[in-house]
């Protein structure tokens, strides 16, 4: 999911199949376990119209992965670069 999220942020094309795949493992993710093959059929279809943001679900994902994503932006808000790096928190 990590290689994923990586292509997404650094604007690299991906498959549908990759596209799916990240669908069925961030709903299990999020705690949906019988994702239908029309459940991601649907998923992609919003995605491809712009209804849903797919980058707004990298950074959900990336957060429930224990993975930080920062965003360098330009004075009007528009994001330069993205990387993506593991949390490093340590337990006191």
């Amino acid at each position: 999911m990590k290689e994923f999220i990586n292509k997404i942020f650094s604007n690299q094309q991906v498959t549908i199949e990759e596209l799916s795949n990240f669908i069925v493992e961030y709903s299990e993710l999020c705690g949906i376990k019988d994702t239908t093959p029309q459940h991601v059929q649907i998923a992609v279809q919003l995605i491809q119209s712009g209804m849903f943001d797919l980058r707004y679900a990298c950074k959900n994902c990336a957060g429930k992965l224990g993975l930080q994503v920062i965003e360098m932006k330009d004075k009007n808000g528009v994001v330069l670069y993205t990387k993506i790096q593991e949390n490093n928190v340590e337990n006191n």
